[in-house]
This record gives structure tokens, sequence and C-alpha cells, in this order.
């Protein structure tokens, strides 16, 4: 029995980007990471003293941007203009740069999931008097509008006081259309309570854009409540 690996992974290409590289001095590699082009950017812990691809001197640590596209085996650039062809641009740091994460947000980007929500409280009739309340008709979110519609999709939750709607859940989330810029719920239910609780639900879409929200709105009605 034979198992497939998801994906193939092999080394096609090393570049040396220390002293006598790319940098005339140590110019020490202490992370590496890919950026939303391909492009891979190296940082450096230690000075780059004279930049052998451009020739200019830069006293203290650099980030490097390399283009993987050019670097099949082993590259150890030894002048400036054999340099040039790896090489994209240098970014200068300060002293003793360190990293070792995801610093150029391109995981965050494509592993991480791309769904982030936000919640806005409205406070209606009722708070602080139980003889009144609010009857919530409509919720809404207002975008800016753009090329592409990336999904977003609302819930709520409403109570007559913060204990109370604190312990209720969130109805089902509804995907919004929009229009002109306004993407409107009205509740099939009656929903009635002091405060309401509206749940802006953000996913990505293909492309990796998401929605801009530049409001949030809710609006109701005054009613009255028994009388305890």
């Amino acid at each position: 029995m034979t198992s497939e690996s998801p994906f193939e992974a092999k080394v096609v290409g090393i570049i040396r980007t220390d002293g006598n590289s790319v940098c005339s001095l140590a110019g020490s590699g202490c992370g590496i990471s890919q950026d939303g082009q391909g492009d891979l950017w190296v940082v450096h812990m230690n000075e780059c003293g004279s930049a052998n691809w451009d020739g200019k001197n830069r006293p203290t640590a650099v980030s490097t941007e390399l283009d993987p596209e050019q670097i099949t085996g082993w590259i150890n650039p030894s002048s400036g203009a054999e340099a040039a062809d790896f090489v994209k641009s240098q970014v200068q740091q300060g002293s003793h740069t360190y990293t070792y994460s995801d610093f150029m947000g391109y995981q965050f980007a494509t592993i991480v999931d791309p769904t982030g929500f936000y919640i806005q409280r409205f406070e209606g009739w009722g708070v602080g008097d139980p003889l009144q309340s609010t009857q919530w008709v409509s919720m809404a979110a207002i975008i800016v509008e753009q090329a592409t519609s990336p999904p977003l999709l609302m819930s709520y939750r409403s109570g007559a006081t913060p204990e109370e709607i604190g312990a209720t859940p969130f109805s089902e989330p509804v995907q919004l259309s929009c229009s002109n810029g306004e993407c409107a719920l009205e509740p099939s239910e009656e929903v009635h309570g002091a405060l309401l609780d509206v749940k802006i639900t953000l996913k990505k879409d293909s492309e990796g854009g998401s929605v801009t929200i530049d409001n949030i709105q809710a609006s109701g009605k005054k009613t009255a409540t028994a009388q305890p």
C-alpha cells in the first residue's frame, strides 16, 4: 500500500545573501518569507555595508527582495552585475533586526480562515425603563461599493438587559443583498428588546478581497410593555 502526499516540494535553487555576495559585510539572514506577488524577502540581522547589486552603502541591516524565478541551482553572486539578476530591491532597517514569523502576512492571507465578524450594539427605548421597549424593524450595513461583492452576512439578538441579551444566541446568519451601497435586512419575525446586537460576518472572495463597511444602522419603534 502506498500513500500520496497532498503536495510535492523540492529545492530548485539556493542563493547566498551574506558577506561578499549581495552584501559586502556579514549581512547574516535571520528570516525568509514570500509576499503576495511570489517574491522572496530575506531579513538580515547584521550590517549590509556596500550592496553589491547596486553599489550603495547601507550601514544597517536590510531586507532583500529576491526574484525566485531566477534562482536555479547554487547561486553565489560575486559582482554587482550578477547580483542584480536576482535582487529586486533592498529596504534599510535598524540594527540587528530579527524575525522568525510570517512578517509578510502571506501565510495569514492564504492559510488562516478568511472570515471575520463585528458586533454593533444599539440602545433603544426601554433602557432603564421596564414600561417601555423597542421593536426593531430593520438593520443595515452601509458599504463602500466596489467591483466585486464578497459574501456579507448578518445576524442579530435582542434583550431587555445586558444580562438577558448576553445569554441569548444570535439568529441564523442571512446573506445580505446590497443596493446603492446599502445592505439591509428586515427580520421576518418581530424583534423586541431595549438592546439589539447586530453581528456582521465578512468573508473573502477568491481573490482575497472583502467588503469595506462604512456604517452599521438599525431602526425601530417605541412599544409599551405590560406593567409588572
